[in-house]
């Protein structure tokens, strides 16, 4: 049996498309010189700017591994302070239990003595905190588009939070501090100034102590002086994220 013959058509392979660097380097924004409208001495020719960008892409590769080693080490640090800071509790009421036992014993209390134990017992069936990342820094990464996407700025405020880490500070306390320097270094993150609100119109009742002055929602600063103190004690403990979260609970209260 005869093979069977197959006749190129040169006129297809004519047709075949052939891109050169050029064509490659347009499909990704590249022009001309002079189609160029930007800075003279920033235009490329089109091998280098198909360079430029491949180093680039290499660069953002690394950046984003160092950005999420940076945002896991932010979760591991707060974490462990979490877990010690329960740990150190447990022992320290433990102790406390232990010391009013031995009192008990020594004064013949036998009902205080039966209580001891039975706390003792309770801290010691209880689990252990269990690991991972407050529910805040959760929110903080996820409130902040900025620790996933610049990691300058993620680079930052993982520098930051743990410096107030090795110096005692509570998870509020380093994110906050984290937060400032991030808007400290990178002006773009910071939230736009509040505007002004106009002084509320007079009226005849009183109005509900939660309700918006001037068309703004209340926050720390319209608190009295005393419930400031309170709320800036509870951030620095931990107990709450932020100065503004006491004041929208405390409003909430007051307007319920």
């Amino acid at each position: 049996m005869e093979g069977v013959e197959v006749a190129l058509d040169p006129a297809a392979e004519e047709q075949a498309p052939h891109r050169s660097l050029e064509d490659i380097a347009r499909e990704h924004g590249w022009r001309p010189k002079d189609e160029y409208r930007g800075d003279e001495s920033d235009w490329r020719d089109a091998e280098s700017f198909i360079t430029f960008g491949l180093t680039r892409q290499r660069d953002l590769t690394r950046d984003m591994k160092h950005l999420r080693s940076t945002t896991e080490q932010i979760v591991r640090t707060t974490a462990q302070i979490t877990e010690d800071a329960v740990r150190k509790a447990r022992d320290e009421e433990r102790q406390q239990w232990q010391q009013r036992h031995r009192q008990a014993v020594e004064e013949g209390d036998v009902a205080g003595a039966e209580q001891a134990v039975g706390k003792i017992a309770e801290l010691a069936a209880s689990p252990a905190a269990k690991s991972g990342p407050p529910p805040e820094v959760a929110s903080f990464v996820r409130e902040n588009a900025w620790m996933e996407n610049d990691p300058a700025a993620a680079a930052v405020a993982a520098t930051e939070a743990d410096r107030i880490a090795k110096a005692g500070g509570s998870v509020a306390e380093q994110l906050a501090a984290a937060r400032q320097a991030v808007h400290k270094r990178f002006p773009e993150y910071a939230p736009a100034p509040a505007t002004p609100a106009k002084p509320p119109a007079a009226v005849s009742a009183p109005a509900s102590r939660a309700a918006p002055i001037g068309g703004r929602k209340k926050g720390f600063s319209d608190l009295p002086r005393d419930a400031q103190e309170v709320a800036r004690q509870l951030v620095a403990k931990g107990f709450v994220s932020s100065t503004d979260a006491y004041a929208d609970q405390y409003f909430a209260g007051k307007g319920a």
